[in-house]
């Protein structure tokens, strides 16, 4: 997938909704020679679809309210990082130019919330696995997109990496299928939605518990009683651990055992049968 291709999937974002929304990136993972090519490749895009004035471009979106202007504009006021493309901005009409920034240090401004808008940081690793790190240090994402070709890596990040929806060479366009769950995990959020999630996500599985009142019901129940003994602290430290998985060296055990048994009650049943009619 080319640099243009990539960068053809973030572009309608800004058409849209400027990254106000939940599931816009908030910052590029890349190495230092992509990220030059791709801001390159933003520049020229940019200017082709929306002009060489983006401000007058009726296609492009505006901030939604004055309170996340003002949001936004502080994070631009306050960043170190250097300011690569965009970043002049007009209060009157809600605008702010897609904005990338460069030389991002993790501890600064835009990285220390969702940003909900259109100032996008680039931080440069050196490896796919360094980007794996980086996301597994910090909270699990909403959403991960991963551009890529390469199927070591898409197997990497689907099995090394956690996060409420993972995304290969497109960007949004997840939450438009109906059979996909969406959700999030951890501080993203928990549960999910759409087609049968949702019915799950807004179901409880209720647990129910009946007690055997029968004699034997009784008696196997007895062993919580006191007085204890290490006899019965056995048989409770069992009744505890039932739960766990026969180990597969003693499955076959266990089946034999369990037929023997059965066999055992069916024989000893037709054996009292025969003794009531006997005695009838």
């Amino acid at each position: 997938m080319s640099l243009k291709e990539s960068y053809y999937n973030f572009a309608p974002v800004y058409k849209q909704l400027q990254f106000q929304t939940c599931i816009a990136p908030d910052y590029i993972l890349c190495s230092k020679s992509k990220q030059d090519k791709l801001i390159s490749e933003m520049r020229a895009i940019m200017k082709k679809w929306y002009g060489g004035t983006l401000q007058d471009s009726k296609d492009l979106a505006r901030i939604v309210n004055e309170r996340h202007f003002d949001r936004l504009l502080k994070i631009l006021e306050t960043t170190q990082a250097t300011v690569a493309e965009g970043g002049n901005h007009d209060k009157s009409d809600l605008y702010i130019a897609p904005t990338f920034l460069t030389d991002v240090d993790t501890s600064d401004s835009c990285m220390q919330e969702e940003i909900f808008g259109p100032i996008l940081p680039f931080v440069t690793i050196n490896s796919a696995e360094e980007a794996v790190e980086f996301i597994n240090a910090r909270e699990k994402p909403l959403a991960l997109y991963v551009f890529t070709e390469n199927k070591k890596h898409k197997k990497m990040f689907a099995e090394k990496t956690s996060s409420g929806n993972l995304i290969f060479n497109d960007i949004i366009m997840h939450f438009a299928v109906e059979s996909l769950p969406f959700g999030g995990v951890g501080e993203s959020g928990m549960g999910a939605y759409h087609g049968d999630a949702s019915f799950e996500t807004f179901s409880h599985m209720k647990g129910v518990y009946g007690r055997d009142f029968s004699w034997f019901g009784e008696h196997a129940a007895s062993i919580r009683y006191p007085p204890y003994s290490s006899q019965k602290d056995k048989l409770m430290a069992m009744a505890a651990t039932n739960g766990r998985p026969i180990p597969p060296d003693y499955s076959g055990l266990l089946m034999y055992a369990g037929t023997f048994a059965l066999g055992v009650a069916a024989s000893a049943f037709g054996v009292i049968s025969s003794i009531k009619s006997w005695v009838i």
